[in-house]
C-alpha cells in the first residue's frame, strides 16, 4: 500500500508537468490545419471541412483565417477541450460565398478564450499548392485525414459554421508565391577529432525551426547517427547556418526546416 501511494504522490507531481510540456507538432502555434476538404460534393455547395491538430496543454480557443480568390474570412473556434494528455483532433465545417475557391488557410490566434487569444506566426499554412508527401507513409497519413473530414462531414452535416467576412480578398503580387525554406549555403559540419580517431560514420537527421525572417529559433537531432559527437557537430552546424524562410501567398512565414547531413 505504501508503494501505491508513493507512485499516486510521484503521479501528482508529474502530471502537471506532462501537460504543460511544450508542442513539437508546431513549435510556433499549438493548433494546426491538418488538412482541409471541399464537401460540396456531399450534397451542399461551397461547404468545406477541415481537420485541426491541438497538442495538449491549455489551448481552449483559435482563430483560423480562411483566404478565398474573393474574400477574406475568420472562424473562430472556442470549444476546444481543456488540458487533454495527448491533444485532440478536431473537424469543422463551414461555408463560403457562392462560386469562391479557399487559396490558404491558417491559424492566426490561440489562448484560453476569444479575449485571451496570441498571434500565431502564419506557419504550416494549408494550401492547394503544398508540396505532396514525397513518402508512402506521408501519403497514407494525408489520405487517411481527407477521408476523416469526408466521413465526419456525413455524421454532422447540419454542424456547419459561417465564417466572419471581414474585407475582399487581397491581391498580392510577387515572383515566387509559394516556396519552401531552404539553406542559403550547403550545411557542412566539421569532422568531430573523436570520431575519427575511432573512423566513425553516420546520417544525421535534424529539424531546423526559422521564425518569418529566417532566423534560427530552435534546432534538434531526430535521427541519430548513433554517435554523440557527430550530432553535436550536425547540430551546431545546424544552428549556426543561413537560411531563407517559406514564403505562403507572398508572405514569410515560420516554418521547420529538415536537414539530413551525413559524416564518410
Amino acid at each position: 500500500m505504501k508503494r501505491l501511494l508513493s507512485f499516486a504522490a510521484i503521479l501528482s507531481v508529474a502530471l502537471p508537468f506532462a501537460l504543460a510540456a511544450p508542442a513539437r507538432a508546431n513549435v510556433f502555434c499549438p493548433v494546426t490545419i491538418a488538412t482541409l476538404q471541399d464537401v460540396s460534393f456531399q450534397g451542399r455547395p461551397d461547404t468545406y471541412g477541415m481537420l485541426l491538430d491541438v497538442d495538449r496543454g491549455d489551448t481552449h480557443s483559435a482563430r483560423v483565417r480562411i483566404d478565398t480568390d474573393k474574400t477574406r474570412y475568420a472562424i473562430d473556434v472556442n470549444d476546444i477541450p481543456l488540458m487533454t494528455f495527448s491533444g485532440v483532433r478536431l473537424t469543422r465545417y463551414f461555408t463560403v460565398g457562392s462560386g469562391e475557391h479557399v487559396l490558404g488557410a491558417w491559424v492566426q490566434s490561440t489562448g484560453l478564450g476569444p479575449t485571451q487569444r496570441l498571434d500565431c506566426p502564419i506557419t504550416s499554412p494549408w494550401s492547394p499548392n503544398l508540396t505532396p508527401p514525397s513518402t508512402p507513409s506521408g501519403q497514407l497519413a494525408a489520405d487517411r485525414d481527407r477521408r476523416t473530414v469526408v466521413d465526419s462531414y456525413g455524421a454532422n452535416r447540419n454542424n456547419v459554421m459561417t465564417p466572419i467576412p471581414f474585407g475582399a480578398a487581397a491581391q498580392l503580387a510577387c515572383s515566387q508565391p509559394f516556396a519552401d525554406a531552404r539553406a542559403l549555403a550547403p550545411i557542412q559540419p566539421a569532422f568531430p577529432p573523436e570520431a575519427r580517431a575511432v573512423n566513425a560514420t553516420g546520417v544525421v537527421e535534424l529539424h531546423v525551426d526559422l521564425d518569418d525572417t529566417g532566423a534560427v529559433v530552435g534546432a534538434e537531432v531526430t535521427r541519430s547517427s548513433s554517435f554523440a559527437p557527430l550530432d553535436r557537430a550536425a547540430l551546431d552546424a545546424a544552428r549556426r547556418g543561413r537560411y531563407a524562410t517559406a514564403t505562403f501567398a507572398c508572405r514569410p512565414i515560420a516554418t521547420t526546416l529538415t536537414i539530413v547531413t551525413g559524416f564518410k
